[in-house]
């Protein structure tokens, strides 16, 4: 009877030894397939990546061979870590759900987390397995015969993002070679690993890709080459915009002077002929047949009153002022004059500020990106040459115009904050 029992057990494990190694051959074809496809993709982009490596390198280190960076264990390594992250980022990888099967541990069985990516050289995958406090946080290298996908489960919600068309490749100091530190950055496009993968060879699809590599690099120059020859013509533009109102300015500075001068001279001659005739400031006989000498004759437009209070324009900005006997022992209500005087002049600077950004519809304290942003939309929106009978702006073409030479007056303005 126990020579039976102990067969029975023996029996009942051998089962299931057989079906968990049923199960694991079944798991390792089932990753198989998207391992080979990984492998794949990552050595079309390894190509791409030290095609363009040598095509950015060529003037600077004649002689270069894609065997001697990939000979280079710093430089693999580098380029290795790059194409995976590019692989995940562009393709979305072999990131998903799983589940850790199969294994007689306890504390690992049944676990779940995230697949990260395949590790060529210990031929296992990167898993980060959930913990109590955060999920994929608890990193292990596993084989692929005891990871299942859960299907069922829901996915971490970075796994519902769409796939990117572009990465961004940075590698400042992948290769030592005759003495020169060699580096790269460019946006590898998937549409570059796609066109290598279906070329008629390799070397093919890496040629014309150093092709388009070399125009699309022609055309960035050009583009660069315009934007700045336009940058040139804005900050010109600018410059004499900015000599016109700096002259406006020193313009009423020299007006403020003049009327300063003008206004104590007649202030103090007006004083002492009242004082020497024993009137009032402001008294005078209607019958007079002489000129009448109050402030308002004298000073004319400059001079007005308004609520009992008198005010006297000095520069363009009325300034409220008092009329007392005046002794010319006595300080002058300039004392603090040109300080008042600035404040109003940046006051009147900011408000203009205000309006100009409302044109453009940025905020006052906009940066140079922000303000160049919305000037060029609304540049293409009112551009004369872009004016249709039928857009949507509804404007007749010169109100379009009148509209563009604004909003190009407005950037001017704004953009003149940060120029030298």
């Amino acid at each position: 009877a126990r020579e039976r029992k102990k067969s029975k057990k023996s029996k009942k494990f051998d089962r299931w030894q057989k079906q968990n190694e049923e199960a694991r051959e079944n798991r390792a074809k089932s990753w198989s397939e998207r391992i080979s496809k990984e492998n794949d993709y990552i050595d079309l982009i390894q190509k791409l990546l030290v095609a363009e490596f040598l095509r950015q390198s060529k003037n600077k280190a004649m002689g270069l061979t894609a065997e001697r960076v990939i000979s280079d264990s710093h430089a693999l390594e580098v380029i290795a870590k790059e194409c995976r992250e590019a692989y995940h980022i562009i393709f979305r990888g072999l990131k998903c759900r799983v589940v850790v099967a199969g294994l007689e541990n306890k504390d690992m069985n049944e676990r779940q987390g995230t697949l990260r990516y395949w590790d060529r050289e210990k031929e296992k995958f990167c898993v980060g397995l959930d913990t109590k406090k955060s999920l994929d946080s608890d990193v292990h290298f596993l084989i692929p015969e005891i990871l299942d996908v859960l299907t069922s489960s829901r996915p971490p919600k970075a796994d519902k993002k769409s796939s990117a068309t572009s990465c961004d490749i940075h590698a400042p100091d992948l290769l030592s070679y005759g003495g020169v530190s060699l580096g790269f950055s460019f946006t590898l496009q998937k549409a570059h690993v796609i066109a290598l993968g279906s070329a008629e060879s390799t070397k093919i699809g890496l040629g014309l890709f150093c092709m388009s590599r070399d125009k699309e690099e022609r055309r960035q120059k050009m583009e660069e080459e315009a934007e700045k020859k336009r940058e040139e013509e804005d900050r010109k533009r600018r410059a004499a915009r900015r000599a016109t109102e700096n002259a406006a300015w020193e313009q009423r500075k020299e007006q403020k002077q003049r009327d300063k001068e003008d206004y104590e001279k007649m202030k103090k001659e007006w004083a002492n002929e009242r004082r020497e005739n024993g009137a009032s400031m402001f008294d005078y006989d209607d019958d007079d047949e002489e000129e009448c000498q109050c402030p308002r004759c004298r000073f004319g437009e400059r001079f007005s009153s308004s609520g009992g209070a008198f005010f006297f324009n000095i520069g363009g900005i009325p300034f409220r002022v008092k009329f007392d006997s005046y002794d010319s022992d006595e300080d002058s209500f300039f004392d603090e004059f040109d300080e008042r005087w600035e404040e109003q002049l940046a006051e009147e600077k900011e408000e203009e500020n205000r309006k100009q950004a409302d044109v453009l519809g940025v905020e006052s304290d906009a940066d140079g990106r922000t303000i160049k942003l919305a000037y060029r939309k609304m540049a293409l929106r009112f551009h004369p040459d872009k004016w249709k009978s039928d857009s949507e702006h509804g404007m007749s073409r010169k109100e379009a115009e009148d509209r563009f030479k604004a909003v190009q007056a407005a950037y001017d303005h704004m953009m003149s904050n940060f120029d030298d």
